[in-house]
């Protein structure tokens, strides 16, 4: 079973416990209880942690979006993709709801269940994973073993005038080349 997971991508949510407005803490709690709703399991790095400014940084360099929270990436086997901020993603459930014609006649139109549906899932919302990577020194559990802290970088960039969803479809088209 281990061998499974292996081979499945992992979520990973830049998230800070020191928001600096209400609507960042609203959009932080929105996308955990849409994580949790799909049963979707993650990884929370904490943006604000000194001991995470490391991978702080790392995903900053591969979102384009420094100080912005939260963001949401994909990684598999050391390859991060940028998903989106939390419009993008609320783009992506929104896409989810189009009546199937509409899904059908556009095949290429990300949506929440295309993006996540190689994403390892657990069997109980109330299951999820939430860590805080640690700095590469520190051997607590909670921190991410070396192998996953040495990623390859993709970028993903919002252009003025694209909806979330053209956004999204655009990093992750980035991320395959």
């Amino acid at each position: 079973m281990s061998e499974n997971l292996d081979r499945l991508e992992k979520c990973i949510l830049l998230m800070s416990s020191t928001a600096s407005d209400a609507i960042v803490e609203q959009n932080q709690r929105r996308i955990l209880d849409l994580m949790a709703a799909h049963k979707v399991d993650y990884i929370e790095i904490d943006g604000a942690n000194p001991d995470n400014k490391e991978k702080r940084n790392e995903l900053f360099n591969v979102s384009k979006s420094r100080g912005k929270y939260p963001q949401c990436f994909i990684e598999k086997e050391g390859n991060i993709r940028f998903i989106g901020l939390w419009e993008e993603i609320e783009s992506l459930v929104e896409n989810d709801s189009l009546p199937q014609e509409i899904l059908s006649a556009n095949p290429d139109m990300p949506t929440f269940n295309k993006i996540f549906s190689t994403v390892h899932r657990l069997s109980s919302p109330s299951l999820s994973l939430s860590l805080s990577v640690a700095s590469p020194t520190d051997t607590a559990p909670t921190s991410l073993p070396p192998s996953q802290t040495q990623t390859q970088t993709q970028t993903g960039t919002q252009t003025d005038g694209q909806t979330p969803a053209e956004t999204v479809s655009e990093n992750l088209s980035n991320a395959q080349t």
